[in-house]
């Protein structure tokens, strides 16, 4: 009589394998989407009963002319075995040859199997005429467990520091992408940055990536926008 609990194991393990195959071979953006995967990279590490792993995907709206709005990005959290994860992050906008900083660390990841990779897939669900920008971010190499830079809004209308999100992707000294995040215990100098003004913010690094590793943060923002 077989056994049906690892009959079961291997089931799955073959169903994430299978998974997991196009999807590395696909990674990047559907066919006719504006915005695509330029770079991603990845680190991780086992610690006791913890997993501490870290992602940074680069993104790149290829249109000169056309703003990409409501862009899902879904990446995939891969080990030896097949999918060890799934995580979805939705951008309001990237704007016309505009790239994008996605980063995260998980606060909760499987330990079922080690993570080794990811994959990325694109989708976009509208596009605009060009018109407009996002704010630019600045950041240092982290110092003392902490990441700092400054946020300039070029926007005509103040933006809200409370809600606005920060994204990061980390590198190291050769120009890889080794990791970022969706940036935690975020410090503002104000709680409102007006019109053509700037702020300066400050935010905590995460267990997964040591602070020396890290040559090079480069940061993207997903504001909250004040009304009127």
């Amino acid at each position: 009589m077989p056994n049906t609990r690892r009959v079961r194991r291997v089931g799955l393990v073959l169903g994430a394998l299978a998974l997991a195959a196009p999807l590395a071979a696909s990674a990047g953006s559907d066919a006719k989407s504006i915005v695509g995967v330029i770079q991603t990279g990845a680190t991780g590490r086992m610690s006791g009963s913890s997993q501490y792993f870290s992602y940074g995907v680069v993104l790149r709206n290829r249109s000169a002319t056309k703003d990409a709005v409501g862009v899902r990005v879904r990446v995939f959290v891969l080990g030896a075995a097949g999918l060890v994860g799934v995580y979805a992050t939705t951008i309001p906008l990237i704007p016309a040859k505009g790239i994008y900083y996605l980063g995260n660390e998980p606060a909760a990841l499987s330990t079922v199997q080690r993570a080794t990779g990811v994959s990325a897939v694109v989708s976009v669900t509208g596009e605009r005429r060009a018109h407009g920008s996002l704010p630019s971010a600045r950041a240092a190499p982290p110092v003392d467990g902490r990441i700092r830079g400054s946020i300039a809004n070029h926007s005509t209308r103040s933006i809200v520091t409370r809600g606005t999100k920060l994204f990061a992707v980390y590198y190291d000294r050769a120009g890889k992408v080794i990791g970022g995040d969706r940036l935690k215990g975020v410090t503002f100098s104000t709680t409102l940055i007006g019109a053509t003004r700037s702020a300066r913010f400050s935010a905590r690094l995460g267990p997964a990536i040591p602070a020396a590793r890290i040559a090079r943060v480069a940061v993207s923002v997903s504001p909250v926008l004040a009304k009127g």
